[in-house]
């Protein structure tokens, strides 16, 4: 378990549990802002099985695909909700306020750096993937931040920044119990921001560039599938969940030995 502390801002993260980050807590406000395990996890988590049925909490990063697929032209099987939520991550720097790990792809010849670096109550993520593959490689990338949401609770897209079929949801109020919902915006200014907003006035807003990943995946869930009402604000490269269906879309990053995928997300807390 590796704990970052700034100012306003804690985060726990776990590299040997496919790098989640278990924790993002507003330390000013005592916000918890990700969905908590339910219990202690250890170990890398079981990637035989579907991502639903394991741990439904935290941050996890999906990669080369959420939905099961071959990989395009291959009888490659892609796994649920890719292969990094599932494989022990390596720690190849560290300070009090930062940590950067790298994991190496299974079925792909891929490898994926992250690094999390705090300041006052804000938490920036920057990203790497590169192969030493002669061929080139088509990947699907999301992040999965599994919010924490309370009655009132709201997800905001500014309407500028943002196409979408919806642009203000409570899913603790709009959602019935039992079900859930998906589905994908596409940013339309260079940086957008999406926002969950308690009642209280405390908020936390994401923020990414649209050059580096053009779209937002929002699951909103009223425990269909997690304990509690939560919210998945996704910054992904492809509004589709198949890497089949986003390499038919030309939507899919392509990856080479020449040119490695760099991007970048900010969090802030307030």
């Amino acid at each position: 378990m590796i704990i970052l502390e700034s100012p306003g801002i804690n985060v726990t993260m776990l590299p040997e549990r496919g790098g989640k980050i278990t924790s993002l807590l507003d330390t000013v406000r005592g916000r918890e802002w990700l969905e908590s395990p339910e219990g202690p996890l250890s170990g890398p988590a079981d990637g035989s099985t579907e991502y639903d049925a394991g741990d439904m909490c935290g941050w996890d990063e999906m990669m080369p695909t959420i939905s099961p697929c071959d990989y395009p032209g291959t009888s490659v099987q892609l796994p649920d909700h890719g292969e990094l939520w599932s494989k022990s991550w390596e720690v190849t720097s560290r300070t009090p306020t930062s940590v950067s790990t790298s994991v190496q792809g299974n079925a792909l010849k891929y490898r994926f750096d992250r690094t999390l670096s705090l300041e006052s109550r804000s938490l920036h993520i920057e990203y790497c993937v590169a192969t030493d593959s002669d061929d080139e490689l088509r990947l699907l990338w999301a992040a999965h931040p599994l919010f924490a949401v309370s009655p009132g609770t709201r997800v905001i897209l500014d309407p500028s920044e943002f196409d979408s079929s919806s642009h203000d949801i409570s899913v603790a109020d709009e959602l019935s119990i039992g079900s859930s919902v998906k589905f994908f915006a596409r940013l339309l200014k260079a940086t957008s921001t999406a926002r969950v907003l308690d009642t209280d006035g405390a908020f936390l807003a994401l923020r990414w560039n649209r050059a580096d990943a053009p779209y937002a995946g929002l699951w909103l869930d009223n425990t269909e599938y997690s304990r509690h009402p939560v919210v998945a604000i996704e910054p992904t490269n492809s509004p589709f969940d198949s890497l089949g269906e986003a390499v038919e879309g030309d939507l899919a990053w392509t990856v080479s030995k020449d040119a490695p995928q760099r991007w970048s997300i900010d969090v802030e807390l307030g």
